[in-house]
């Protein structure tokens, strides 16, 4: 199951944690990625239950995304209240943000390869590859310690 309707189901289960994903994580392409920002969109707007989401979205492009999220199987063994969605929300949010910088990475690598990249791509690489770095060591960046 992709990362986005991962998410998407835990956020309608809890629509409250919408207003904890951060911009960068709904960069996705594709329809669940769509979706995806469509109803965080719409919770942080709306505060709404499952149920009033599930409405709301009734009849529109997004209702079949929306039900194979909630369709997901680990989801349908026990009651809401059972699970801490947060820690999982947290984990789905930094692999969506890791498989984005990836593909812009390549994305840049490619252009760069080519002899077709302009300064700011070749900045924008060079901070991407410094932040892959301090990822691996575990030391932030200077420019992500000063964001904190």
């Amino acid at each position: 199951m992709p990362l986005e309707l991962k998410l998407l189901a835990r956020i309608l289960l809890k629509p409250e944690l919408a207003g904890t994903i951060p911009e960068d994580a709904l960069k996705g392409s594709g329809s669940e990625a769509e979706t995806l920002r469509t109803v965080v969109g719409y919770l942080r707007e709306n505060p709404s239950t499952l149920g009033q989401a599930s409405a709301y979205f009734a009849g529109s492009g997004h209702e079949a995304v929306i039900e194979e999220a909630l369709a997901e199987p680990l989801l349908n063994q026990g009651e809401e209240s059972e699970f801490n969605l947060e820690p999982e929300v947290e984990g789905i949010v930094e692999k969506l943000r890791a498989d984005q910088q990836a593909r812009r990475g390549a994305e840049l690598m490619r252009l760069m390869v080519a002899g077709n990249a302009t300064p700011a791509e070749k900045a924008e690489y060079a901070e991407l590859h410094a932040q892959l770095a301090s990822s691996k060591t575990g030391n932030p960046t200077v420019e992500t310690r000063s964001k904190h």
